[in-house]
C-alpha cells in the first residue's frame, strides 16, 4: 500500500507540477482591464477607484481603464459591467 502512495506522489511530480508551472509563466492580465464606477466623476468611489487603477498598473504593467458610469442608481453601470 505504501508503494502504492509513493507511485502515485511521484506521478503526480513529474505530470501535474510541470503543467502548473506553464501556467503560472503566462501574464495575467493579457487584454487591458476595466474598472466600471457607478457613481459620478470626482466623488469618492472614483477618486478610490483611481488609486487603486494607479497600484494594479504598476503590478501588472498592464492598461487600466476607468470608465465612469453613472445614473439610474447605479442600474447603468451595473448593466454595462
Amino acid at each position: 500500500m505504501r508503494a502504492l502512495a509513493i507511485t502515485i506522489a511521484v506521478i503526480n511530480a513529474l505530470v501535474v507540477a510541470p503543467a502548473e508551472t506553464r501556467a503560472a509563466d503566462t501574464p495575467y492580465p493579457v487584454e487591458p482591464v476595466t474598472i466600471i464606477v457607478q457613481f459620478s466623476a470626482g466623488g469618492s468611489a472614483d477618486i478610490l477607484t483611481r488609486g487603486i487603477a494607479r497600484g494594479l498598473i504598476d503590478l501588472w504593467g498592464r492598461q487600466i481603464v476607468v470608465e465612469i458610469r453613472p445614473g439610474a442608481a447605479s442600474a447603468i453601470g451595473y448593466h454595462r459591467s
